[in-house]
């Protein structure tokens, strides 16, 4: 079958016919289902997409005046397509009246610019156009951007500056989605990629008298299809170029790079000097040729260009680089050594620059093992055979030399630091530091300062967690040197183990300030900005760390707090998801829950905790936040049955527990009073000063008239709870009602009063009322029982209460007078009603990282 059938469509160049066809086909082909149904599908359509394109390209007209190589036309660059153009959406269909004859001479001025070369590529001549008022009306600007977009389906050979200049005028680059909506793909994309693409070949150099749109295009084309790999396309695009023009020298480079993959040296060095024979400012040339003459052999030339680099750019890593390579090869180690040794001071992730130096050190130290057979005596040389053992990392050969040196010359300074530093490395912390002492006092009478024995003294304290001593060198040594950035930052990482944050941040933003290169030092800063909670600038130093080290766990882990901390969820997810990508653990998944609950992202919540619950099964967090997920979905039952199974998993766990009692509460059913009362006194006995148990403790035990425990609690309560005074009222109110059922009056009014002091009304004043009749003081009784029905002018229960109370009250005297003492009956549905359960977490999730330990290994 083929991709014509596949699409059950007849062959097509129509772009949106293709789109049609396939869309309508992919309700057929599920990925999951029929993924090779899917596939062919898939292959189908870019296919036929690919087969449209270049079919139209095909047809465009051809100059008849330039003859192109024949070539794979798979391999042509996409151009423009001109055919079915449509209004961009951000432009007015209808424009209300532009001026037909300003719009017609603005686009008869850019075919003018675009007819002559020197014009065309003159950016003061496109200004000077773009730059008309008029242009600045949306409806002019609408209309005369229609007719460039035309213009430019076939006239599309520009320099990369008059590309961003109307990108500056049109916004092609921040309005990518409404173009491709109106306008063919691969226009689009050419038009986008002429914009964006960080290379650019130039145009000041071709000659007006050559056919200079068929050179462009050549070029074009050779460029293409070098960067697809495709030589087979690219040989006949450059000689079609050549043969217009060849000493172009953005061809020339082209060229060099296509014989340089054919592995044709001969022909590509004649193309680089060719180069720097017509553009020797291009120093590209001459790195290219030293590369070529290196590998030839020819040491000459190549030490030559790496140097002609060098002088004018000396930090540049390829000529440096180069230039090692050179000394390598003519046998000039110690040069070699140096050289290196300064490539790596200024890129210290230079892999290949390691590997080379370690094995110039190794051959160094043949030689001088060599040299020292004939010459054993000579301390300079054994202590030079040292230097090359402690860099090679061989500490144990480098301190076995010092036994030799001592016995052949009195050690200076030098040889005692090395000595110390190398003893350290061997974990020999007391040898080290007498040598570190012995290098000082040499340095003393040598008269010198002894500055490097401060700094690697100082550091081999901090790495034996001397905090005083470490500090003390370092800053001797900074008074020597305040421009030193690892002392800096060591001092700063120093003042972070030591939590004094705001010092850290001082040392560290002046190491910066040196060497913004090292990210150890924004690793440091942003770690004390992190304690601080300077979140912002935290995250900000972080990014930095993760960009340099993508694979540092830890520093992923805290930019994913920080953007929690921040509110920012997603982009937490994504940093803790890598993390976990580096540590292959799943702790994180926690954390992923956790900001995906915040994010109201419930379905991904759910599942980021299942696979912590199974990563960390004697976890109760786990169900916490499970059952916390379903809570906020709504489904109660499922949230109940996971805290339950979790209260049963842990019953030394205080939440699981305390959810269960929670619901059990609630819902205040009376088969589940026994299972309220075992949870209750697991609670309490466990948690004995939680005020949420304590209080809801009292509520159990007032509205099972449990009475005679209630004052014994209510001061259990006072002495260890206190620390929240907003449920004191109540309290006090818990404290009256059990005392008056118990018959205690006077103290039920103690305590009710307090209460109702404290602004609990409602029900104290009732009760309070209820008190007063006991004990026969009604002009009380009848001020409280009016203050509840006022407080709750609804209830019939007060409101006939207050009425009774108040006839009662007005015979009081006939009963003074007859000796008649009627017992006034308490109406008994007035009683403490079920109050509702304390609130808990919404969610049980805390942000409660490890804020020690986290510092990187420096």
């Amino acid at each position: 079958m083929n991709i014509w059938e596949l699409l059950g469509i007849s062959p097509t160049l129509e772009i949106s016919a293709i789109k049609r066809a396939y869309a309508t086909k992919l309700k057929l082909y599920h990925p999951e289902d029929d993924p090779d149904g899917f596939q062919r599908l898939r292959e189908a359509y870019e296919q036929a997409l690919n087969e449209a394109k270049y079919l139209k390209e095909a047809q465009q007209p051809v100059r008849s005046d330039s003859v192109g190589p024949a070539s794979d036309k798979h391999d042509q660059p996409p151009q423009p397509d001109a055919s079915n153009h449509e209004p961009a959406p951000w432009v007015d269909s209808d424009p209300a009246a532009p001026s037909p004859s300003f719009v017609e001479e603005t686009m008869k001025r850019i075919e003018a610019l675009y007819a002559k070369l020197p014009t065309r590529i003159d950016v003061g001549l496109w200004n000077e156009l773009f730059a008309q008022e008029e242009l600045w009306d949306m409806n002019v600007k609408a209309a005369l951007h229609e007719r460039l977009l035309a213009f430019l389906a076939e006239h599309s050979h520009l320099p990369k500056p008059i590309w961003a200049l109307l990108d500056d005028h049109f916004l092609w680059t921040s309005q990518e989605r409404e173009l491709t909506k109106r306008y063919p793909e691969s226009f689009v994309d050419y038009l986008l990629m002429e914009i964006t693409k960080p290379w650019e070949l130039r145009y000041e150099f071709i000659p007006e008298t050559i056919d200079y749109d068929a050179f462009i295009g050549y070029r074009n084309a050779a460029q293409h299809a070098l960067m697809h790999n495709n030589l087979t396309s690219a040989r006949p695009y450059l000689a079609a170029a050549r043969d217009l023009f060849a000493d172009d020298p953005d061809l020339l480079r082209l060229t060099g790079d296509f014989y340089v993959r054919i592995g044709d040296l001969e022909q590509a060095l004649q193309a680089y000097s060719r180069l720097i024979e017509l553009h020797p400012a291009d120093l590209d040339g001459f790195i290219h040729r030293a590369a070529l003459s290196l590998e030839a052999g020819n040491l000459r030339q190549a030490f030559s260009d790496y140097q002609h680099v060098l002088s004018h750019m000396p930090d540049d890593l390829q000529a440096l680089s180069g230039l090692a390579r050179c000394y390598i090869a003519y046998d000039k180690l110690a040069e070699a050594k140096s050289l290196l040794e300064l490539i790596i001071a200024q890129y210290p992730f230079d892999l290949d620059s390691c590997i080379r130096l370690m094995d110039v050190n190794k051959q160094l130290a043949g030689k001088i093992r060599t040299d020292l057979i004939l010459s054993p005596e000579q301390a300079e040389l054994q202590f030079a055979l040292a230097q090359i053992y402690f860099d090679l990392e061989q500490f144990d050969p480098c301190c076995k030399v010092f036994d030799i040196i001592q016995t052949l010359t009195a050690l200076n300074s030098d040889m005692y630091l090395l000595w110390a530093r190398a003893s350290f490395k061997r974990r020999l912390k007391n040898k080290a530091f007498e040598l570190f002492e012995k290098a000082w006092s040499a340095a003393q009478n040598e008269g010198v300062n002894g500055y490097e024995i401060l700094v690697h003294r100082g550091i081999a304290y901090l790495k034996a967690k001397n905090t005083k001593l470490a500090v003390r060198d370092l800053s001797d040594a900074l008074r020597m040197n305040e421009y030193n950035a690892v002392v800096l930052g060591h001092l700063a990482s120093i003042f972070l183990k030591e939590k004094q944050w705001q010092e850290g941040i001082g040392f560290a933003d002046r190491a910066i300030a040196i060497d913004p290169s090292n990210w150890h030092y924004y690793s440091v800063r942003g770690l004390c900005h992190y304690h601080l909670n300077n979140n912002r600038e935290a995250l900000n130093d972080h990014a930095v760390v993760v960009e340099h080290e993508y694979d540092f766990d830890e520093a992923w882990f805290r930019k994913g707090m920080l953007h929690l901390r921040l509110g920012q969820y997603p982009e937490a997810i994504t940093c803790f998801e890598t993390e976990m990508a580096w540590n292959h653990e799943e702790d994180s998944y926690y954390y992923v829950a956790g900001a995906c609950f915040l994010n109201r992202d419930y379905k991904a919540a759910l599942e980021a905790i299942r696979k912590y619950k199974r990563a960390h099964p004697d976890d109760a967090i786990g169900y916490m936040i499970e059952g916390d997920i379903y809570r906020a979905m709504g489904d109660e039952a499922k949230a109940k049955e996971i805290y339950f199974e979790a209260a049963e998993l842990f019953k030394d766990d205080y939440y699981p527990t305390q959810l269960a009692l929670y619901y059990l509460l609630k819902e205040w059913k009376v088969v589940t009073g026994k299972q309220m009362t075992a949870f209750i006194r697991r609670l309490a006995a466990g948690w004995p000063n939680d005020t949420w148990v304590q209080l809801e403790r009292l509520k159990f035990m007032i509205n099972t008239d449990l009475w005679e425990h209630v004052p014994e609690l209510v001061k259990t309560y006072f002495a260890n709870c206190s620390d929240d005074p907003s449920y004191d009222s109540l309290i006090w109110l818990y404290s009256g009602v059990a005392y008056y059922h118990e018959g205690n009056y006077a103290e039920s009014i103690e305590s009710l009063t307090r209460a109702h002091e404290l602004g609990e009304r409602k029900t104290v004043s009732i009760y309070l009322s209820m008190a007063h009749v006991k004990l026969e003081r009604m002009a009380e009784a009848l001020s409280y029982a009016l203050q509840a029905c006022q407080e709750d002018p609804d209830n019939e229960e007060y409101r006939l209460f207050y009425n009774r109370l108040q006839d009662q009250t007005d015979k009081k005297s006939l009963w003074g007078l007859f000796g008649i003492k009627k017992k006034f009956r308490i109406p008994k549905t007035l009683f403490l009603k079920h109050q509702d359960v304390g609130d808990v977490h919404a969610l049980h999730f805390m942000l409660d990282e490890d804020e020690d330990g986290d510092e990187e290994d420096e």
